[in-house]
Formats: C-alpha cells, sequence, structure tokens
C-alpha cells in the first residue's frame, strides 16, 4: 500500500466567491496570497490535478509516504508552512559518513 499526499496552496476555484465574502474582500485576499507566492500567482486546478494523477500512476510506484507540496513555493516561503520535513532532517543527521 502506497500513501502520498498533495498539499495544495492557494487555488482559483470558485471557495471565496461561495463565502459570502463581498467581490471586495475576494479580491484583496487573492491579491494578498498572490504577492505572498514566490510564482506571484494562485495555481490552476489542472496544475493540482496533474501531481494527482501522477502519484496516482505507475510511474510512481516506489513514491510512498510523500506530502508534495503544489503551491508555487508557498511552502518554501512561508515559515510553518509546507510539507514537514523534520523526519528527512533526521534521517539524514543519523547517517554515519564513516
Amino acid at each position: 500500500m502506497r500513501v502520498n499526499a498533495i498539499a495544495p496552496g492557494p487555488t482559483e476555484t470558485p471557495m471565496l466567491e461561495r463565502s459570502g465574502l463581498t467581490p471586495e474582500q475576494v479580491a484583496a485576499i487573492k491579491e494578498a496570497e498572490a504577492q505572498r507566492i514566490p510564482l506571484g500567482r494562485r495555481g490552476e486546478p489542472e496544475e493540482v490535478a496533474r501531481w494527482i494523477v501522477l502519484l496516482a500512476s505507475p510511474e510512481s510506484a516506489w513514491v510512498t509516504g510523500q506530502v508534495v507540496g503544489v503551491d508555487g513555493g508557498w511552502g518554501a516561503s512561508e515559515p510553518g508552512r509546507g510539507p514537514d520535513r523534520s523526519r528527512s532532517a533526521r534521517s539524514a543527521a543519523m547517517v554515519d559518513p564513516a
């Protein structure tokens, strides 16, 4: 059994428009998010979907236990956001170079 996850960043969906916010509030949220994303924009659903399909495909048969950030760099630029890499850091620290 393989278990992987996608951690999408802000993505263009109807969610904000359906939240009851005013159009001005929605626009302000989208602009603020785009300014904090290193690639400078919110993602498109198709960009996230491609990674979901890839992780479910035979090409990813040797991939398990991963969280893939599909977020335009949001996770890499925001402290406390994005996939937790602490297990990888601990594993690397336990490698004996001798």
